[in-house]
């Protein structure tokens, strides 16, 4: 079911998300006689609230070995 997945939603996998591919397809998977309105009711029940783009793919840089003249010294 995985490689159905591929070819017919994702058509291409980043191995930086693989593991999330792999859980979604187990989900579906031991999910796949509840219907589709119950298990995004359910689904909707697990999450915290809204994730932003920006939340999910923001790396702020890091400035290792740089002093800032205008920047406190870390205690």
């Amino acid at each position: 079911q995985l490689k159905r997945m591929v070819i017919g939603v994702y058509h291409q996998l980043s191995v930086k998300h693989l593991q999330r591919y792999c859980n979604e397809a187990a989900y579906r998977h031991n999910t796949r006689k509840v219907k589709d309105g119950q298990r995004f009711m359910d689904t909707m029940k697990l999450t915290a609230g809204r994730l932003k783009w920006t939340d999910l793919t923001y790396n702020p840089p890091t400035y290792e070995g740089f002093e800032f003249i205008n920047e406190p010294p870390k205690e």
